[in-house]
């Protein structure tokens, strides 16, 4: 995972460092639906972004890069494998999960109908989540291994939230969207996220 997310940050710093932009830290509540919540608790993560423009733009380009970690519900989840061969034979087990950590690295445009300290704004991001999933796995008198493995996903985040602009440099956020994924390696899945964001403006 590291050998992501240096390169990545590395690269906004070479894009961004001489631009008249906003430089923002993101707090995000991640709450996972459909099978994931069963295995998966809500997550806190963050998200460092870049945003074009100045700070009374009402149309702002952006991109992000971030990191969050999920935890299981349960330390072992009851599971069980068919194998074949002769017969079908029916093998209880168990898997653990060890690790699942997600770099998202975002791009995404928003609008400010209104050029006023205090403003709503609609936004649509869309993201590459890369995923590190590590697990134990155990099925009776058949399999009792370790495994890693690095997936995928593209999705998009429609949003809404409301902005305020404490003065020239400083500006506060929150919204809330829902994550859809669309396709990758790994299972779509879809969450709610609610955010808090802190940007600097830097003239």
């Amino acid at each position: 995972m590291k050998k992501i997310i240096f390169p990545a940050v590395f690269l906004v710093i070479l894009v961004t460092n001489k631009a008249s932009a906003q430089y923002g830290f993101q707090m995000s509540y991640i709450g996972l639906s459909g099978t994931y919540a069963y295995i998966f608790k809500p997550a806190a993560g963050f998200e460092l972004n870049f945003k074009t423009g100045d700070i009374d733009s009402r149309v702002r380009g952006s991109f992000s890069i971030g990191y969050y970690n999920m935890l299981p519900t349960q330390d072992t989840f009851s599971s069980y494998t068919i194998r074949g061969g002769s017969g079908t034979t029916l093998l209880p087990g168990n898997y653990t999960v060890k690790n699942y950590s997600v770099v998202p690295i975002g791009f995404g445009v928003e609008y400010h109908p209104f050029d006023s300290k205090l403003s709503p704004y609609i936004g649509l991001d869309g993201y590459f989540y890369v995923i590190d999933y590590s697990y134990h796995e155990y099925y009776y008198s058949f399999i009792d291994e370790d495994n890693e493995e690095t997936l995928w996903q593209v999705g998009i985040v429609p949003k809404i939230g409301l902005s305020y602009k404490i003065n020239d440099n400083w500006l506060i956020s929150a919204g809330i969207g829902l994550s859809i994924g669309i396709t990758g390696t790994a299972d779509t899945q879809s969450y709610t996220k609610t955010f808090l964001n802190i940007s600097y403006y830097v003239d």
